[in-house]
């Protein structure tokens, strides 16, 4: 049995409260023969349960950050919820085997673990989370699955499942590949491809400003016109916080075009829901939202990348 089954896959989440925190984007577990410890995506860390004065001689992201990762997640709030009465000095116990079982030479182990020893207290359990548990649970019930407050594997692939369930039983739009996209779309950033649909009166806004018209692919200007108006009726916070459909350009950090290129794509309140942002545990689209794209045979981003949830595709 593996220790550590998972490898740690984080985001930096940049400066917050002073400090560089990263986010979680996979599950991260860590078992023993007395526990297995699972640090559910989206959780944050910063490091603070190793107290910042030891952290010129021992940075809490060197070496042993696997083990300092699942002590603070330990020391978190969010950790009494799948392991309630675990103490202080157990968490700290929990630390140094990991540290050891990493092969951290026990010198540098030993006085890490005597420096949480001392310093812990002031972070334990006081750690904020950035994961509403109601929200979640309540998420997990609308997709029929365990409501444990723990946003995991199950409840991704349950959530997928859901939607899917709602997507038309032959799927009117391509995959996501160059080739299909440009058979079926036309080539991206073709004018003759795109049509302005009209959402004059919908509530549509682009920072502010009401929007007439939406630039869009011919072949979803139908569907997305359903989906406007659908949205008007149930979720008009959403178009009054529209951030744009046809945009020629690549894809972020890659060489094929973007799906906003084809203007096949659309963003809606990009400011709660960007693509460093983790969903649902800090980003905010309603899940009822997605429903509405779903219904339509659009992709949502957020449920089935675990971010990005702006994002909607009209792929397969």
């Amino acid at each position: 049995m593996k220790s550590f089954p998972d490898v740690a896959t984080l985001r930096d989440s940049g400066m917050r409260g002073g400090s560089r925190v990263f986010e979680l984007t996979g599950i991260f577990r860590y078992r023993s023969p007395d526990i297995e410890i699972a640090v559910p995506v989206g959780f944050v860390t910063d490091g603070a349960s190793v107290p910042r004065l030891f952290w010129n001689i021992f940075s809490p992201f060197g070496a042993y950050f696997p083990a300092a990762l699942i002590h603070d997640f330990l020391y978190s709030k969010l950790s009494t919820q799948h392991h309630e009465g675990l103490t202080r000095k157990q968490s700290d116990k929990i630390f140094l085997g990991a540290m050891r079982e990493l092969g951290v030479g026990w010198l540098t182990r030993r006085t890490i673990y005597r420096a949480v020893r001392l310093g812990g207290w002031a972070s334990f359990k006081k750690k904020p989370t950035d994961m509403n548990q109601s929200k979640i649970k309540a998420l997990q019930r609308h997709v029929r699955t365990t409501p444990d407050g723990f946003w995991g594997r199950n409840s991704i692939a349950a959530c997928k499942a859901h939607l899917r369930k709602l997507m038309p039983g032959i799927s009117p739009w391509p995959k996501a590949h160059s080739r299909a996209l440009a058979k079926f779309f036309g080539d991206a950033g073709e004018e003759s491809n795109l049509v302005n649909l009209p959402v004059a009166g919908l509530g549509v806004k682009y920072e502010g400003q009401s929007v007439k018209t939406v630039r869009c692919n011919r072949r979803v200007a139908e569907s997305l016109g359903r989906i406007i108006k659908e949205l008007s009726i149930h979720h008009p916070e959403v178009l009054a916080d529209y951030n744009g459909c046809f945009n020629f350009r690549r894809m972020r950090g890659g060489s094929s075009y973007s799906l906003h290129a084809y203007g096949a794509a659309i963003d809606f309140m990009a400011g709660s829901n960007g693509n460093r942002t983790t969903w649902p545990g800090r980003a905010s689209m309603p899940i009822t939202v997605m429903e509405i794209f779903a219904r339509e045979g659009w992709l949502p981003a957020g449920a089935f990348w675990s971010r990005d949830a702006m994002h909607f595709q009209a792929t397969k």
